[in-house]
């Protein structure tokens, strides 16, 4: 059987993956994002460009470590208009985000699988909408 590997630390991606009853094991590809969205950035690569960019980045990164395996490389990225998003690092910060900007954001994400076999191989992107609630 062909080992399935998640190329990221989420918890959430690796638990919603199980609960789908996949037999998958996550592993960190330690790519360096910021400086590949600051590329991307300079080149006005669009958030969709962007996700996409750092799922494949992740995926061939572990693929290259296990060429035997199926890798998934997941990425997302928060937009609202041409304004880009990055983790918080902390609390303060997130209300900060929130607060600047209490409407609709955009999450663009994208699931490509990046094995050594089938690097041709992409799920499609998807763009949600998340409405945000005031803070309390």
């Amino acid at each position: 059987m062909i080992p399935l590997l998640l190329a990221s630390q989420s918890a959430i991606r690796l638990t919603l993956l199980q609960n789908a009853g996949l037999d998958v094991h996550a592993y960190p590809a330690r790519v360096d994002e910021p400086a590949l969205r600051s590329a991307l950035l300079a080149e006005n690569a669009s958030p969709r460009d962007i996700a996409d960019a750092l799922a494949e980045a992740k995926a061939l990164k572990l693929a290259q470590r296990h060429p035997q395996a199926l890798v998934l490389g997941c990425d997302q990225v928060l937009a609202l208009g041409a304004r880009l998003f990055s983790k918080p690092n902390s609390m303060a910060e997130a209300r900060q985000q929130l607060r600047d900007h209490p409407s609709t954001a955009v999450s663009r994400g994208c699931l490509p699988p990046g094995p050594a076999r089938l690097a041709a191989c992409r799920c499609r992107p998807s763009d949600h909408a998340a409405p945000f609630r005031g803070l309390s």
